[in-house]
């Protein structure tokens, strides 16, 4: 097993647990299209994009990649999500031809990590997709995801059994740990639900604005908080990535220190360069990111990150 990430390394994770929902029917872009944060309108067949899922307050009931598929739609995210997003969007289907299917459960995930990933491919007998996030799917073939999550150097692959693991072992690629998926993860800056946000959360906490947010779409729910946060105001704390020096924090989570208080907490982090460099995710509140020179994490420094764009 591979514990540490790197540009050369290559290989699979299997069985990663995820939220994996399925809309379908002739109203169901148009319903989607009501409830998230992104605007879904101008999506091609093989696309996806960010979106947040927001309650009546303008709060997060779930943050995952929308994909637009051949004949369906696919809500992928951080594990526990779906039940949760399908009851929230179900309860506003009135006359609309809108059917929804928890596919979490009986399909199997895995990640497929490495520099080239068209050749790893190969033996899958598939392609990456064209756009990130996008997808790329076939008759006999697994269903190919790009995400943000993942980045330019890994991929999902869904299959309804274990047969993908199966090649790719027959093939000699390597089996890596879970502990591989975390590292790429806090690379990208990608927080999970349910770990690093939660349904007390604001969408422009994430710090996600350009790529999860429209403010030019129609009207969809909570939107007039978004809006309102945009035109007066700000939110009051901010989610960050964080990099340390030395051995990764292991209790979590883990409090982050000005000189004289607590000004927020680590929820989730990973070694990335062996012992000697780790980065996590951490809830700050919004004046202590301006004041970044002064955190600290069990005595020693944190830097923070740019927010991705």
């Amino acid at each position: 097993m591979t514990n540490t990430t790197s540009d050369n390394e290559s290989g699979f994770i299997p069985n990663v647990p995820r939220s994996v929902l399925e809309v379908q029917g002739q109203d169901a872009a148009q319903h989607l299209q009501r409830f998230c944060t992104a605007d879904l309108s101008d999506l091609e067949c093989g696309e996806g994009r960010e979106a947040m899922f927001l309650n009546a307050k303008g709060k997060l009931v779930g943050f995952v990649e929308v994909y637009r598929l051949k004949e369906r739609w696919l809500l992928f995210g951080s594990p526990g999500q779906s039940a949760t997003l399908q009851t929230h969007l179900d309860r506003y289907v009135v006359r609309e031809d809108v059917q929804f299917k928890d596919l979490s459960e009986s399909t199997s995930v895995l990640v497929l990590v490495g520099s080239n990933l068209t050749e790893l491919l190969k033996p899958l007998n598939a392609t990456p997709p064209e756009t990130m996030p996008g997808s790329k799917e076939g008759t006999s073939n697994p269903l190919v995801l790009s995400s943000r999550e993942l980045g330019e150097h890994g991929l999902w692959l869904m299959a309804g059994t274990d047969e993908l693991q199966e090649t790719l072992v027959g093939c000699g690629e390597t089996l890596l740990s879970s502990e591989t998926l975390e590292q790429i993860r806090q690379r990208n800056q990608y927080p999970r639900f349910g770990l690093d946000l939660s349904e007390n959360n604001l969408p422009q906490e994430l710090q996600r604005d350009s790529i999860a947010i429209s403010f030019t779409k129609g009207c969809y729910l909570g939107q007039e908080t978004v809006a309102r946060i945009d035109a007066l105001g700000h939110v009051n704390r901010l989610l960050c990535s964080l990099q340390g020096q030395g051995p990764c924090p292991r209790e979590l989570p883990r409090d982050v220190t000005s000189p004289d208080q607590v000004v927020g907490k680590i929820t989730s982090a990973a070694s990335i360069d062996g012992d000697s460099t780790w980065q996590g995710t951490a809830t700050l509140q919004r004046g202590a990111v301006k004041d970044e020179n002064r955190l600290s994490v069990d005595g020693q420094s944190v830097s923070i990150l740019p927010p991705v764009s």
